[in-house]
């Protein structure tokens, strides 16, 4: 098959008939006639919002839209109001304007403080003035205190009740797409990370910015390449919500421990995408073993980072202005990962704030 869709799904399926199926979805979905001229639920749209992700896909000279298993319509809270354009106006903008309309955002839970420090340490002495948001995943009150004596740092705590259940569980990384949506919804223009990224020589760091603000690089930009492909790190059982055709997911799967995002109906199209599944534990945490051992080589889902590139490289047919920029990709030298490197003690005095 040249669509990624298994047997998996049609297991799935088996959970959405009848009066189950109804329940799941909810009042309020739109109804249509089937071929016996019977009223049916359509399980793909509420409330005017589509709930089956339909991506184009092309097969040879053939054109398809592909067809996803429908997501629970009590999620739509999540996708309303995500803003697809904004009023900023950067492709002009100066180095130093740039840098004022940039948010940089992180994340990280208590057994990461250090990692966190040397992160926020090293990010604002290369980047003095801009702002920076840091969202706790339960730190304790002491270490929230001593984050908050750094300058123009803003810190937050991730309010886990708001969201499913699931995605408390650090490990399938759920909640980095709910901070992501938080952060969309309020920065029209910003850069989200893992607390082990540190920044490079500003030039480059720069040259990043000034690329995305005048368009040469997508909207909803990831920056470090892997050297394995799509396929190789997705569990099948994600295909059943997010499917893909097979020459799109053997494309090389990027990193999504740092995304540089704006406002856009670009953007907006992945992260609504990326909220529904992230929010749905069977589409970002599937059943079964996470990784295969093949011949030595070991193969893992990727979670976040795999539902990301496959909806990625889906977008890049609806929009394909875009298309063309991919070779554009990657500006890897906008920041680099050093999951080693700590800092033990006391915040320098020098960028504290009190």
């Amino acid at each position: 098959m040249d669509s990624l869709a298994t047997s998996y799904q049609k297991t799935l399926e088996k959970k959405l008939d009848g009066a189950k199926a109804l329940a799941e979805w909810g009042p309020g979905r739109f109804v249509t006639t089937n071929a016996s001229g019977l009223i049916v639920e359509n399980p793909c749209v509420f409330n005017g919002k589509k709930f089956c992700y339909r991506p184009l896909g092309r097969i040879g000279s053939k054109t398809i839209r592909l067809d996803g298993l429908p997501f629970s319509s009590s999620l739509e809270k999540y996708i309303a109001d995500l803003p697809e354009n904004s009023n900023l106006s950067i492709e002009k903008a100066s180095d130093r304007e740039l840098l004022e309309k940039l948010t940089i955002v992180t994340y990280a839970s208590e057994n990461h403080f250090d990692e966190v420090k040397m992160m926020l340490i090293t990010w604002r002495r290369s980047q003095p003035t801009v702002r920076i948001v840091f969202f706790s995943m339960g730190l304790q009150d002491t270490q929230m205190k001593e984050l908050q004596t750094l300058c123009n740092v803003t810190v937050r705590r991730l309010d886990f009740d708001k969201y499913p259940p699931h995605v408390k569980n650090f490990r399938n990384y759920a909640f980095k797409i709910a901070v992501m949506r938080e952060s969309y919804l309020e920065f029209p223009f910003f850069f989200i990370m893992d607390t082990s990224l540190r920044p490079t020589v500003p030039a480059d760091f720069l040259s990043f910015l000034r690329a995305s603000a005048k368009k040469e690089i997508h909207p909803f930009a990831m920056t470090h390449p892997t050297n394995r492909s799509n396929s190789e790190l997705t569990h099948f059982g994600m295909y059943a919500y997010l499917d893909i055709v097979k020459t799109l997911n053997n494309r090389r799967q990027f990193e999504a421990g740092s995304v540089l995002i704006r406002q856009d109906p670009y953007s907006a199209e992945i992260l609504k995408w990326a909220i529904l599944c992230a929010f749905t534990k069977e589409c970002i945490d599937p059943l079964e073993r996470r990784c295969n051992v093949t011949r030595g080589i070991s193969s893992c889902h990727q979670y976040d980072q795999s539902m990301l590139n496959i909806l990625t490289y889906n977008a890049l047919q609806e929009f394909p202005q875009w298309e063309s920029k991919v070779s554009h990709w990657p500006h890897d030298k906008a920041n680099k990962v050093r999951r080693d490197e700590l800092w033990i003690g006391d915040l320098p005095k020098e960028i504290l704030c009190i």
